[in-house]
């Protein structure tokens, strides 16, 4: 093709890597994708940087944020690109009200990195509104974000749409799309611990009409880490294809890859406690407590197919097609104190490798329909997902009486024999939902759904380590229903009022070996929406109250008729709080996102639970200021994020003062300089005061010190 004799030259002067860039929104540009991803539009508003006006995250139908009836919080590309947030999990490290909880070395394991919202784990992720299965969801947060135009987080309980989860919060990963004007977008960035990183984003027609169209969008990453030992190796691809079968008829075709090698680091990190004595350890941010032979090799592989085609204006028939696979291999070895005495400890080592897979299809009809002289909204729709792993085993065991003084991750590897399949496990879902928006004056919208979900879930369990038997779970006609009621006061302001619900299964036995009733969590939400500054700044203010019954736990010293612990289901579960965010344009470009959020979790008896878990408080926010007049080449910004103390829940008060993480402050600032039209030179310094803090309350995962990045941008 002529650009690719066009770009040859350019990457060698300049030296760039092509990798996965994410899409340069520079205000050069002349055309851009509009926030609503489906639709390709001209050049879009700059006021638009930040602020989202529409999303179809929470019922599947064309609303304005005003008029759904949910808290969303959403991350623009543009954001992304102002921050360097080169994976998804820190895009959501930058949305309000999320928490990251992690475990080891970020990227080296899919189940040790969790983010909590409103008090509970985040376990539903989709990719363009398809629903991803748990066991391929936990390995979202490390994808690469350059794929993405944007991240949706929806607020409450979203059982409509996805089922089986909890009442917390859907994850919604909006893809890029092509463009028919052609596009080129390079980078090549340089940062602290010998990180370096390339990145290619193209994009245009590929005919003369401008009916097919495609992008692909490349990564390649090598880094450090403030840790001892440890390095990575990532590398990311995507490419869509799009067709316009006819004038009505679209049809998207295309592929993600990821993979991430990480070397000498693992899942793992020291104690926070002595584990007999309960007092604290102490260990550097750069300590590893990996052998140098622990190693982590994750890759997920995304197949995906979209048809969307209109009847007419008012209605449409939307067709999606989801086929992932993800692959897992590591072996860990990590050293944990036992005893700060003689500073001797045990070295815990093993095998685990996972291979789940999934397919998911959705289909939905959205349309306009006409009643007691008015237009409604309606959607119906049906989906259904089906997963498959089976995880090998391989033997594992310690090593007693490691010294930890002067430990650099030099110890004789042991053998690591493959056993055999450690489980076999199926997860089947599918249901049908319909909503219905139904205006009952012209300020008054009524918002009534539900949906019935089938859930069959089958393992055989082969191993002496798991806590279960074998087991086949099965719920079939469950009921989960959504109502809502926005009401607008002004042309800019609505106040709102939302009742959502989920179900989650449970593989928890009794005394008598039944099994447990799913968890049902309920999400009221109240609420007001609205803009000021000309509707150039969105406004949320947001009241909710999450509750989860049927919660499991242990009944006693009593055991099921197979010899494991007995467990009981117990209601009253409840966290409630409130949010208040912002999102857009203060002035002419000076942009900004921001959000403060206080929520608390307490039990039945009204015991605060999930403090180690969950901060009460959070505040978070960006903000990035063009300078004006003959300055106007710089653009500068400024992050801050601040959250309150979190400290280890135990019934041992040692432990709980020793596990305890201060409230901490993160102060982040960016600078971007253009050299010319088409390239611009940014740095972005992160934990600018150099703040230590914990990821967990049990042990030494830290957060990112001060940390420098440098980035040169080439498009055209």
């Amino acid at each position: 093709m002529p650009v690719v004799n066009v770009l040859t030259p350019r990457l060698s002067v300049l030296g760039l890597a092509i990798t996965s860039a994410t899409y340069l929104s520079s205000s050069y540009a002349n055309t851009e994708l509009e926030l609503d991803a489906t639709v390709i539009k001209g050049q879009q508003d700059s006021s638009l940087e930040y602020q989202a006006k529409e999303s179809e995250s929470s019922l599947k139908m064309p609303l304005t944020l005003r008029q759904t009836p949910q808290t969303i919080n959403i991350i623009t590309n543009a954001q992304i690109e102002d921050q360097q947030l080169t994976t998804v999990g820190k895009v959501l490290d930058q949305t309000p009200g999320m928490n990251r909880i992690e475990y080891g070395v970020s990227g080296a394991c899919v189940t040790c990195s969790d983010f909590l919202v409103r008090g509970f784990k985040v376990q539903n992720y989709q990719l363009d509104g398809v629903s991803l299965s748990p066991a391929l969801a936990g390995a979202m947060m490390e994808q690469n974000s350059a794929g993405y135009e944007r991240v949706e987080v929806i607020k409450g309980a979203t059982g409509l749409l996805s089922g089986a989860g909890y009442p917390n919060a859907t994850v919604n990963l909006v893809r890029k799309r092509p463009t028919i004007d052609p596009r080129v977008s390079l980078s090549s960035s340089v940062g602290s611990w010998d990180t370096y990183r390339g990145q290619a984003d193209v994009a245009g027609a590929l005919n003369d009409e401008g009916s097919i169209r495609g992008r692909i969008v490349v990564n390649y990453q090598d880094n450090g880490s403030w840790l001892d030992r440890v390095k990575q190796h990532r590398t990311a691809a995507y490419g869509i294809l799009e067709f316009d079968l006819s004038d009505s008829t679209l049809l998207d075709v295309g592929f993600s890859y990821s993979k991430i090698k990480t070397n000498n680091g693992g899942v793992h990190s020291f104690r926070k406690l002595d584990s007999k004595t309960s007092e604290k350890t102490y260990y550097s941010r750069s300590d590893n407590a990996s052998a140098d032979w622990a190693y982590s090799d994750i890759a997920i592989t995304t197949y995906f197919a979209d048809i969307k085609h209109d009847f007419n204006e008012d209605w449409q028939l939307n067709a999606s097609l989801i086929n992932a696979y993800l692959e897992t291999d590591r072996i860990y070895g990590v050293l944990g104190t036992r005893k700060l005495i003689d500073g001797k400890g045990s070295l815990t080592y093993g095998r685990q490798a996972q291979t789940p897979q999934q397919i998911a299809i959705d289909l939905s009809l959205t349309g306009k329909y006409h009643a007691f002289g008015r237009e409604h909204q309606i959607v119906v729709g049906t989906n259904a997902l089906r997963s498959t792993s089976n995880d090998r085993e391989y033997s594992g065991g310690s090593i007693e009486n490691v010294s930890t003084a002067g430990w650099n991750g030099q110890i004789a590897k042991p053998d690591m024999a493959y056993t055999g399949i450690r489980n076999k496990e199926t997860l089947r879902q599918q249901g049908f939902y319909a909503a219905t928006r139904f205006k009952a004056t012209d300020r008054l919208a009524l918002i009534l759904g539900a949906r019935v979900s089938d859930w069959h879930k089958k393992a055989e369990v082969n191993s002496s380590l798991s806590p279960l038997n074998n087991y086949s779970r099965k719920e079939t006609g469950v009921v989960t229903p959504y109502a809502g009621v926005v009401y607008d006061i002004t042309e800019n302001w609505a106040t709102y009022a939302s009742y959502t619900n989920i179900f989650n299964p449970q593989n928890y036995q009794t005394e008598s070996g039944s099994y447990l009733d799913p968890e049902e969590g309920h999400t009221y939400e109240v609420g007001v929406k609205g803009s000021i500054l000309n509707d150039q700044l969105t406004v949320n203010v947001a009241f909710f109250q999450s509750d989860l019954d049927n919660l499991a736990v242990k009944d006693g010293d009593k055991e099921t008729p197979a010899g494991y612990s007995a467990y009981k289901a117990v209601n009253g579960t409840r966290s409630k709080g409130y949010e208040i965010s912002l999102a857009g344009e203060i002035l002419p470009d000076w942009h900004i996102n921001a959000g403060y959020s206080h929520s608390i979790t307490k039990d039945k008896d009204g015991h605060r639970i999930k403090a180690d878990m969950t901060p009460m408080d959070q505040v978070k926010l960006f903000t990035r200021y063009r300078l004006p007049n003959q300055f106007n080449k710089l653009t500068v910004g400024m992050g801050f994020t601040w959250q309150s103390n979190t400290h280890l829940m135990s019934t041992n008060k040692l432990q709980e003062r020793n596990g305890r993480q201060a409230s901490y402050s993160l102060v982040s600032a960016m600078a971007r300089y253009d050299i010319s039209p088409n390239l611009n030179l940014s740095v972005n310094a992160n934990n600018i005061l150099d703040k230590k803090y914990t990821l967990n309350a049990s042990n030494h995962t830290y957060g990112e010190p001060r940390n420098l990045t440098a980035t040169l941008n080439w498009n055209y």
